[in-house]
């Protein structure tokens, strides 16, 4: 038995106890899926005690539980020792910045995980620095997902920075993040330097406006993307944030993918979905992802504003 989907199946603690305990001594098992059980901290813990000793296991998905920091303290401490496990997602599991921090300490010292995904855990700025930190020094992973949270344009500041000293890193998400222009900024400066990461996964609020600060997560908990009313002034923040991107004097061709939203009108309320547009990141990128993303004005004919800001142009490349 190499794979094992166990994802919707209320098992609790009592349940993934079990399975820790055969994890233990099991040589065989690579794939283990236990997203959406109502696994607690202490599930978490019996877990990590069983990825410590366990030398199969390649892909554990706990997606949708509530492990919470304290049980992703145990998780964090169980990478320090395990040197099989590539992929890990922990998305939705309320971990916050405390969490977050406890697995950047384990990471200081693995070389092995590549996968880490970490979003809708309502990690802020403060957990983003302890991530940029453990960015500088690992040199295993290499692709990241942070998407869903608050970590805000100083989160994206610190992220960026680390970049600049990473050479590992190749996708990195952080799609609905309350980030403005001066988020995109910060890693179009990186992008300079960096000659690894390929794929950028970022949506925008609208921006801020030049020296303006990006509401905080505690201003703005639950952030909308896209904004309740698309206006020109705000399509245009978000078009000049993508230009000053893909503008950046780079001596290398990159793949970046940015998520753009779908906004639809369904019994009175909007509704998004993801789409996705890849082009070349090069230095005459400006006017290429000005096409292609004005090529999205297909998706929101429902907004009147936004249809005569954005002509129907279509998109240069789509997925």
């Amino acid at each position: 038995l190499h794979t094992f989907d166990l994802e919707c199946n209320r098992l609790g603690d009592g349940g993934v106890e079990r399975i820790a305990e055969a994890l233990r001594a099991n040589t065989t098992l690579k794939d283990l899926k236990l997203s959406h059980n109502g696994i607690s901290s202490e599930g978490a813990r019996g877990l990590a005690e069983a990825l410590r000793t366990n030398g199969a296991l390649q892909n554990l998905s706990l997606c949708g539980n509530h492990i919470g920091p304290k049980g992703a303290r145990p998780l964090g401490e169980a990478l320090r020792a395990n040197t099989t496990l590539k992929i890990l997602s922990l998305e939705g599991n309320g971990i916050g910045d405390v969490g977050v921090r406890h697995l950047c300490r384990a990471l200081l010292a693995n070389r092995t995980l590549k996968v880490l995904a970490l979003g809708s855990n309502r990690i802020t700025s403060q957990g983003a620095a302890a991530v940029a930190v453990m960015l500088k020094v690992n040199s295993g992973l290499s692709e990241l997902s942070l998407a869903e949270n608050q970590v805000g344009d100083d989160g994206c500041a610190k992220l960026a920075m680390a970049l600049r000293n990473n050479s590992t890193l190749t996708e990195l998400w952080l799609v609905n993040n309350v980030i403005s222009q001066k988020g995109v900024a910060a890693f179009a400066e990186a992008l300079e330097v960096n000659e690894k990461l390929h794929v950028l996964g970022i949506t925008t609020l609208g921006g801020s406006a030049a020296g303006e600060d990006t509401p905080s997560a505690a201003q703005s908990p639950t952030p909308q993307f896209p904004p309740k009313e698309w206006t020109h002034d705000s399509f245009q923040s978000t078009t000049t944030a993508l230009s000053q991107l893909t503008g950046s004097e780079l001596h290398r061709n990159v793949d970046v993918t940015i998520t753009a939203c779908k906004a639809s009108a369904r019994k009175g309320q909007r509704s998004v979905a993801g789409e996705q547009l890849e082009w070349p990141f090069t230095k005459s990128g400006s006017i290429e992802v000005l096409k292609a993303w004005q090529g999205i004005g297909d998706f929101c004919g429902t907004n009147a504003a936004l249809e005569e800001a954005c002509p129907a142009v279509a998109p240069t490349a789509g997925a």
